[in-house]
């Protein structure tokens, strides 16, 4: 893989050394095929253990402690010490990999990448109420009062103002 400074983020697919029957090594790709094509459980079960070797390879190349147990129960019914448990680790893993992807600027990427996932939640929430002011207007047309639909829509508002500052 070529190391050289890039000015963007590479799609290059990882290369390991694999050693032959002759002795000779041979560069296999790490490469996850679509989810389309037909794979078996056994090949889902060795990529996700040949993911978690190499995740923490990568870990203990940023002096992280490895990851030692995968998530084994749907994350609903997971107590909450399991979940505090591997919130924690997520955020080692994604802080060692902000710390790769810009040395000098990984909180502001981090930052960054918390206030894009804020503002998506909560442009759906945005929608579901300009929906709900359309809905207004539609009972104005069925006889409710103007002086009823303003306000409706300023209870809209000031509910709209209160869950947005929730999220954030």
């Amino acid at each position: 893989v070529n190391h050289e400074a890039d000015t963007d983020i590479s799609l290059l697919v990882p290369i390991t050394d694999t050693e032959c029957k002759e002795g000779r090594s041979k560069q296999e790709s790490l490469y996850v095929p679509d989810k389309d094509s037909q794979e078996s459980e056994d090949d889902i079960n060795y990529v996700q253990g040949e993911s978690l070797k190499q995740l923490n390879r990568f870990l203990q190349l940023r002096d992280t402690s490895p990851v030692r147990h995968v998530l084994s129960v749907p994350w609903n019914v997971a107590q909450s010490r399991t979940k505090r448990r591997y919130v924690r680790k997520a955020e080692q893993c994604a802080s060692a990999v902000m710390e790769v992807l810009a040395p000098e600027d990984s909180n502001c990427l981090w930052r960054e990448l918390c206030e894009r996932e804020v503002n998506r939640r909560t442009t759906g929430g945005k929608k579901a109420f300009d929906d709900l002011d359309k809905v207004v207007d539609k009972l104005v047309d069925c006889k409710k009062t103007e002086v009823w639909a303003r306000e409706m829509k300023q209870q809209l508002r000031s509910s709209k103002q209160y869950l947005k500052s929730d999220c954030k």
